[in-house]
C-alpha cells in the first residue's frame, strides 16, 4: 500500500471515530480486506459502523456492504453515522447467522468479511450494559439484551464446580476454584445482582497482587459464557470462509489469546497442504490448501494508535484469503 493511500486511510480513521467507539487498525484492516471495489463486503461485527464508513468510502457506487450486529443500540449509532447509503444495508443478529443472513439478501458469494471481536467502547462506557467493572450497574454483560441469561441469573444459580469450569476456561484464571467457592458462599446470604456487588466480594477475597487482572479475567469469562462467543466464533469462522469468493479475504480483529488462537488455528487448517500422517514419506492424500494467510506475523497496532486509543494495545489481525 502506497504511503500516500496509508495517509489517507488514517484521516479516514480519524472521522470514523465516534462516541460509540474508535475502530481499530482501520488502515491495516481496509489494507487486507479490499481487493475489488465493485464487490460484495460483510462488517460482521458493525459495531458504530466505523470501520464500515471508511469502507464504503473506499469502494464504487456498484459494491454493496452488508453491517451485521446483534446489538440494537450499536444498529442505532451505525444509522446516524452511515445515513441512506443505498449501498448499505443494517442486518440485526449474530455473526455466527453470517450464512442466513447472505442468503435473505440474495447475497451468494462475498469479496471480504471483517469481524472485529470483543467488546465496543460504547458497551464498556455504558454501565446498565454491565460490561465493565469499573462503573456500577446491573450483571447483565448480554451483547444481545433482548434474550439469552444475565451473568445476575448465572450467578444466582450455576453449580459451584460448573462456575469454577466456566472462570478458569474462558478467563483463564488460576484462582477459579477459590473464586466460585466465594460466589456460592455469598449468594447464599446476598444477592450477586449489580457489578459492584461482585467486584467487593471478589476484592475482599484475593490477595492485593494481580487483584485487578483476577477480577477483569472474571468478567471476561462471565461474559464469553452468557454470550457462547467462543461457539459463535467457531461457527462464523467455518461458515464466513464458505461464503467467500475465490480471492475473497477473511479478516479478523481478536482481543485476547481464546479468540486469537481459534482464528489462528482456522488459518491453518485452511492453508494446510497434505494432511497424510508424518510416517508416510511420500503425499498420497491429494489435499490441496483452501486458502493463503495474507500475512507472515500476527499484525498489531502501531504505539501512535495505541496511545490514541488504549484498547488497541490487545488487538491482533489475520487475514486469510481463499484460493
Amino acid at each position: 500500500m502506497s504511503q500516500g493511500r496509508v495517509d489517507k486511510l488514517q484521516d479516514q480513521r480519524e472521522k470514523a471515530s465516534s462516541d460509540y467507539h474508535d475502530p481499530v487498525m482501520v488502515a491495516e484492516v481496509m489494507q487486507y480486506l479490499v481487493g475489488d471495489l465493485n464487490g460484495t463486503y460483510i462488517d460482521a461485527t458493525l459495531g458504530g459502523a466505523g470501520h464500515t464508513s471508511v469502507l464504503l468510502n473506499q469502494l464504487s457506487e456498484e459494491a454493496v456492504v452488508i453491517g451485521l450486529d446483534r446489538d440494537a443500540d450499536a444498529h442505532r449509532a451505525a444509522a446516524k453515522r452511515i445515513g441512506n447509503d443505498s449501498r448499505f444495508i443494517a442486518v440485526h443478529g449474530a455473526f455466527s447467522e453470517i450464512a442466513s443472513f447472505a442468503d435473505e439478501h440474495s447475497i451468494r458469494g462475498c469479496d471480504g468479511i471483517l469481524a472485529d471481536l470483543g467488546v465496543s467502547s460504547y458497551q464498556l462506557d455504558t454501565a446498565e450494559r454491565g460490561f465493565s467493572f469499573m462503573k456500577e450497574g446491573p450483571l447483565d454483560l448480554r451483547m444481545n439484551r433482548d434474550g439469552g441469561q444475565t451473568v445476575a441469573e448465572l450467578l444466582s444459580g450455576v453449580d459451584e464446580k460448573d462456575l469454577a469450569d466456566i472462570i478458569y476456561k474462558f478467563g483463564e484464571e488460576r484462582k477459579s476454584r477459590h473464586i466460585a467457592r466465594v460466589i456460592v458462599r455469598e449468594r447464599k446470604i446476598n444477592p450477586i445482582h449489580m457489578t459492584q456487588d461482585l467486584v467487593r466480594l471478589l476484592d475482599a477475597h484475593l490477595p492485593a497482587k494481580n487483584r485487578i487482572k483476577s477480577i477483569a479475567r472474571v468478567f471476561q469469562a462471565l461474559r464469553i459464557y452468557v454470550n457462547d462467543e467462543l461457539g459463535q466464533l467457531e461457527t462464523f469462522l467455518r461458515t464466513s470462509f464458505d461464503l467467500l469468493n475465490s480471492g475473497g479475504r477473511l479478516v479478523v480483529l481478536t482481543y485476547h489469546s481464546l479468540e486469537d488462537r481459534l482464528t489462528k488455528q482456522f488459518i491453518a487448517e485452511k492453508t494446510r497442504g497434505c494432511i497424510c500422517p508424518k510416517e508416510i514419506p511420500v503425499c498420497v492424500c491429494g489435499h490441496e490448501p483452501e486458502g493463503k494467510s495474507l500475512i507472515r506475523k500476527v499484525i498489531t497496532a502501531q504505539s501512535d494508535e495505541v496511545q490514541r486509543n488504549p484498547r488497541a494495545r490487545s488487538a491482533k489481525l489475520r487475514a486469510i484469503e481463499k484460493i
